[in-house]
């Protein structure tokens, strides 16, 4: 079983050029970081679209969360030179309006990779192709689908998932995120530089409790030595 993340940027074609290569090389850098983190493989193509390509399942959710929160964090920092905590290098980023975007996710076997991702195929591939195209006609921005028994309860999973982080604020997508990479509080506090209790705030509001539940329960369906 493999996993395939395909998603794309909302709004992406009303940016400006200048604007549209900022985001794109803020996303690419934490791509490039998660890459290494979570044995991914990843591509961008039509300039707003992204795939990520992950041999063993069990990390997929997870990672496909991260995307979603990390972009939706970036509406919290306003135009100049700051300090990433992914990356800890300086880029810019601009605020001209709400970064978002759709994230869909694959999960089945009898698949065939090839040196690009482009040119791979196969039923994880076709899954999350299919899927992402769905959601863009519909209100939803986060989607699973698989191809086993555990099809339907990630497809209710996943309208969940998107009712709870579609209301989270750019600070709380911010807690989100680094707390799916695996940080504490109390480390999370020192990233930002805000207050601990403030941290333990965002992350209540943001349902975070609800999310990691999921996220728990779906590492549970695909252990490491799931095949």
């Amino acid at each position: 079983m493999n996993a395939v993340i395909t998603g794309d940027l909302v709004h992406f074609t009303e940016l400006l050029k200048e604007d549209k290569l900022q985001l794109l090389g803020n996303i690419n850098l934490s791509l490039k970081q998660w890459a290494k983190d979570f044995e991914m493989e990843y591509e961008f193509y039509r300039g707003d679209s992204f795939q990520c390509f992950l041999e063993h399942p069990h990390y997929s959710l997870r990672l496909a969360l991260i995307i979603k929160a990390y972009i939706k964090s970036l509406n919290n920092l306003e135009e100049g030179s700051v300090d990433r905590p992914t990356t800890g290098k300086k880029t810019v980023v601009f605020t001209l309006m709400e970064f978002d975007s759709r994230i869909s996710l694959g999960i089945a076997g009898n698949n065939f990779r090839t040196e690009s991702l482009a040119m791979s195929n196969g039923d994880a591939f076709v899954l999350s192709g299919h899927n992402l195209d769905r959601l863009k006609d519909s209100r939803y921005k986060i989607g699973i689908d698989t191809d086993d028994q555990n099809k339907r309860e990630l497809e209710t999973g996943a309208v969940l998932l998107d009712h709870i982080m579609s209301r989270a604020t750019a600070f709380q997508s911010e807690v989100i995120y680094l707390k799916l990479l695996g940080y504490n509080e109390t480390e999370i506090s020192k990233k930002l530089e805000v207050n601990q209790s403030a941290i333990n705030q965002r992350s209540t509001a943001a349902g975070w409790n609800a999310i990691h539940t999921f996220v728990e329960r779906f590492e549970e369906l695909y252990p490491l030595s799931y095949e």
